[in-house]
């Protein structure tokens, strides 16, 4: 009868049996022993292709169907006493309010596609509220049709505690009884137990749903032995047993994106709720971190609230200073310090440990070393601790020796810490946090300008690690990706009382702050310096961070604040008798009139800084100022001194390995030759100096050259290149922010 429907339809679209085999996506011996007769009992999914080849649709497709399925003779567990199985239908009811996750849902059909007729096992993984149960139930439901032979669902419990966790035996049994198999006929042993729930699987087309799975082990007596079923297993874990020994995907899940979380919110609230405070809805999306189970609190608590605003609800959030009280609630399965508890519960001794102490770092991310300097052990011993926290979904890589803590997750330590741990431990870990940024930065600080007159070593005390620093580049990076947490650290080493630690570390990033044109951050870094600085009573450490301010304010032509700061570090220097001190606060001076263009004044702090360093014995920034008295003779027309000044800065700058302080004097001495009439020498000692400067990296010093360069190349007539050069530096100001940029747009459009 099988082989006989199946002839017909063939021979009715007039199709070989090669070509329907091609179709099925089966073996032409396939089709053979199909319509011969010696295939008795067709797979539900085969019946399924038949059908999808022969263009079946609507009741000719299900009586086509019904008939061939009615052929297969149902193989019970024990042949001898169990009935035809049933089908059974345990998934969960779908999610209301589903939204986004495209690329996951497009990830796990790709991957049902092509699977068959193999068994697939995926392992969705992610931190608690994140949505892993919602989005394996949303697209079962998607699929469901797919899977003919009947959809099994089963929540392990993994994570509920106090020994809550579903025992492999009862996993097996609930999974054998939805299978049709009775208490009288269920095997006592439980590898007994396993070994029938497969044999029931076997030839069947299946799906089944795990969910809450507290490790790998608990995942594997439910696994299919044989092809034909999908397997969706969700956990807090990343589940590495079963990607290893069952080639499991393994699919970990992120936050909503902006754009999803508004979504959950409008389909949770309404459009118009959300339209009428636009500013407030983007705020609780952000205090929620984007994660789903917290948005999904707040927008039950404005249902259940009518008369709560969206505005008082982002100010209770914002003042709430990262706490996780507003995301409570009455019901442990949506109250997050619960779930995040449960998570906690689960680690080891030492990731435990390591977890709360993560919670008095101040960033979003951090280093295997910061990691280690905070536990006080080695990096080779917190590497296994990290990855620990990253199976347990409570912390995530984002690169190399990068992980990070969500937001939500990080109060969380933070409460845990300060509940948890005595104050001394708190202050020898925060210690060891402060020493570990110090050094790195210091050593970074280094690699960037090693001819800059340091500060006296900082001993490091003992458990800390910093981090590798390589060359400038690496140097650069380190403190391009560490910025935000840098400035929390200043801020959060004052808190403490930590002042020298603070106005240190605002120190060391200065020169990366100063070239990468960061000087917005550079002053609130300063800033917080000073705070701390005043706090310890600490002079010396008032007068760096007046000098610091100083110079950044410089660079957004802020000139009478700079002068202000330059002055306040000058008085300091006095009166700490520091004559170093004082030459740097003269040569700040310097640079502060000379932005002014008051030219005079400039020479004369210039000379004053010059005389100092020199009798300091300090050749490097005695040759610095030499070019600024080099630089203010060529503002004042006095070219041929000028000339000769900056002759004699490139070589003793030259001689120290000050490459920064050559390349304004390469600056210095084109300007005296353009101004001499020799441009093609001019131009040759610019483009030295926008060598030196790129190859820093200082993208306001390049701009500068680049107007010089073009103001050069308008003398000889090359329009042309001049307009080139300037476009080139406007490019430079706009990235940068810089006020100058509108004056050399307005030379460009004239």
């Amino acid at each position: 009868m099988l082989g006989a429907i199946v002839r017909t339809h063939r021979e009715r679209l007039g199709i070989s049996q090669e070509e329907l085999a091609a179709r099925v996506g089966v073996s032409v011996r396939g089709i053979r022993d199909i319509e011969a007769g010696r295939v008795a009992r067709p797979r539900p999914s085969t019946v399924r292709l038949l059908a999808d080849a022969f263009a079946l649709s609507g009741a000719e497709r299900d009586r086509f169907c019904s008939d061939l399925l009615s052929t297969r003779r149902r193989r019970p567990a024990d042949p001898s006493s169990l009935a035809d199985w049933p089908v059974p239908g345990q998934l969960p009811a779908d999610a209301e309010y589903f939204v986004g996750r495209c690329a996951e849902l497009h990830r796990l059909t790709a991957l049902l596609d092509s699977a068959a007729p193999r068994t697939t096992v995926v392992a969705i993984s992610g931190m608690a509220g994140v949505g892993k149960t919602t989005l394996a139930v949303h697209w079962a439901h998607q699929v469901a049709d797919r899977f003919p032979d009947g959809k099994l669902y089963v929540n392990l419990r993994g994570w509920e505690g106090d020994g809550a966790s579903m025992a492999g035996e009862e996993a097996l049994r609930t999974l054998l009884g939805a299978l049709g198999v009775s208490p009288a006929r269920m095997p006592v042993e439980v590898p007994a137990q396993d070994a029938l729930l497969r044999s029931l699987l076997v030839q069947r087309r299946m799906l089944l749903v795990l969910d809450n799975a507290r490790d790998a082990e608990q995942v594997r007596p439910l696994l299919p032995g044989t092809s034909g079923c999908l397997v969706l297993v969700t956990s807090r874990s990343r589940l590495a047993g079963l990607v290893v020994g069952h080639g499991a995907w393994s699919m970990p899940l992120d936050m909503l994106t902006a754009a999803e979380s508004y979504a959950l919110l409008t389909r949770r609230l309404g459009p118009a709720r959300l339209a009428t405070e636009p500013a407030a809805t983007a705020e609780i999306i952000e205090r929620c971190a984007r994660l789903p189970l917290a948005l999904a609190v707040v927008a039950a608590r404005i249902t259940t609230e009518p008369e709560l605003r969206l505005r008082d609800l982002a100010a209770e959030l914002r003042s709430s200073d990262g706490e996780l009280h507003p995301f409570a609630g009455v019901d442990p399965a949506t109250d997050l310090r619960t779930l995040f508890s449960l998570s906690h519960g689960v680690l080891t001794g030492s990731a435990a440990r390591l977890f709360r102490l993560l919670g008095l770092h101040p960033g979003a991310e951090f280093t295997v070393a910061l990691a280690a300097s905070l536990a006080g052990i080695p990096a080779a011993r917190v590497r296994p601790v990290l990855a620990e926290l990253v199976q347990a979904s409570l912390v995530t890589r984002v690169g190399g020796d990068r992980f990070a803590l969500h937001d939500l997750i990080r109060a969380y330590a933070r409460e845990l810490v300060r509940s948890t741990e005595p104050d001394a431990v708190r202050a020898c870990a925060e210690h060891r946090m402060f020493d570990h940024y110090l050094g790195t930065a210091l050593a970074s600080a280094r690699r960037l300008e090693p001819s800059r007159e340091g500060l006296p070593a900082w001993p490091l005390g003992a458990g800390v690690v910093t981090s590798p620093v390589g060359g400038a580049a690496s140097a650069a990076t380190w403190f391009a990706r560490e910025l935000p947490t840098l400035l929390r650290v200043v801020e959060w080493a004052g808190v403490t009382g930590r002042g020298a630690h603070a106005w240190r570390l605002a120190w060391a990033v200065t020169t990366y702050l100063q070239r990468s044109g960061r000087w917005r951050e550079q002053v609130s870094m300063q800033r917080a310096a000073l705070t701390a600085a005043r706090a310890a009573a600490d002079q010396v450490g008032q007068s760096y961070a007046h000098r610091g301010l100083a110079r950044a304010q410089l660079r957004l032509a802020r000139y009478d604040l700079a002068e202000a700061e330059a002055r306040s570090a000058l008085e300091l220097s006095r009166a700490l008798d520091d004559p170093f001190g004082q030459a740097r606060a003269q040569q700040t001076l310097a640079a502060v009139f000379t932005g002014s263009s008051r030219h005079q004044v400039a020479m004369w702090h210039s000379r004053q800084a010059f005389v100092l360093f020199r009798a300091e014995g300090r050749r490097g920034p005695a040759a610095e100022s030499l070019n600024s008295i080099a630089w203010s003779n060529a503002q004042l027309g006095r070219y041929h001194p000028a000339r000769g000044c900056a002759r004699r800065a490139i070589r003793q700058l030259r001689a120290v390995g000050d490459r920064h302080g050559e390349a304004s004097a390469w600056d210095t001495l084109g300007y005296a030759h353009a101004h001499l009439g020799d441009q093609v020498a001019a131009t040759r000692c610019y483009r030295r100096a926008l060598r030196l400067f790129t190859m820093l990296g200082d993208e306001f010093l390049q701009a500068e050259v680049l107007l010089h360069l073009g103001d050069a190349r308008v003398v000889v007539g090359d329009l042309s290149g001049a307009r080139a050069a300037w476009r080139r530096a406007l490019s430079l100001l706009d990235r940068l922010g810089h006020p100058g940029a509108e004056a050399l747009r307005g030379r460009l459009s004239g």
